[in-house]
């Protein structure tokens, strides 16, 4: 069942992604010829948001809009871009499978968000390693990461990812056989 909602919401996402990529890659090629697009930090977060829309169903493709965000975040000195093109690339590798990589994109987000002070931003870290721990049964490790995770979020009050976190909480228990507690967390 909890995979049937898992699969459910992932395909949701995808029909919505699908409809809207081609003005946003007509957007962003016609932004690419003028001539500060390569010092605007909105060229980034343009480059992040096609690769998110990638991300599920087309992950080579997300991997190259998320590198390249982070190229040109680095290259303008954008920390917050660069945090954010890192958890991007995190979130890719997972869903590629590639759980080394991910976490190692996702300790550098990390580091970054502690030097941008981005609270919101360390709990989505958290929240990303918990998921590559999950990955790799190492249910102990990712329920660390998710609890580390609840308590920032729940500081923030934000529900949002607060539902994420208790979600991800759940599948730790169901996969471990706790099934009482996977359906309260759920």
């Amino acid at each position: 069942f909890l995979w049937f909602i898992g699969f459910f919401l992932l395909f949701q996402n995808t029909c919505f992604a699908q409809k809207d990529i081609e003005p946003l890659l007509q957007h962003w090629k016609e932004q690419k010829l003028l001539p500060g697009y390569a010092t605007d930090t909105n060229s980034v977060l343009m480059l992040t948001n096609i690769a998110q829309k990638y991300l599920y169903d087309q992950p080579d493709t997300a991997l190259y809009f998320g590198n390249e965000a982070l190229t040109l975040a680095q290259q303008q000195q954008f920390k917050k871009g660069e945090m954010e093109s890192q958890y991007l690339l995190g979130r890719i590798y997972y869903v590629k499978g590639s759980y080394n990589r991910s976490l190692e994109s996702n300790v550098k987000a990390m580091e970054l968000s502690k030097l941008l002070n981005d609270e919101g931003g360390y709990a989505l870290g958290l929240n990303t390693t918990g998921l590559v721990y999950i990955g790799q049964h190492n249910y102990e490790a990712a329920l660390e990461e998710f609890f580390k995770a609840v308590k920032i979020n729940a500081a923030r009050k934000d529900s949002l990812k607060l539902t994420k976190n208790y979600f991800n909480i759940g599948l730790c228990y169901d996969e471990t056989g706790k099934y009482d507690s996977a359906v309260s967390y759920l």
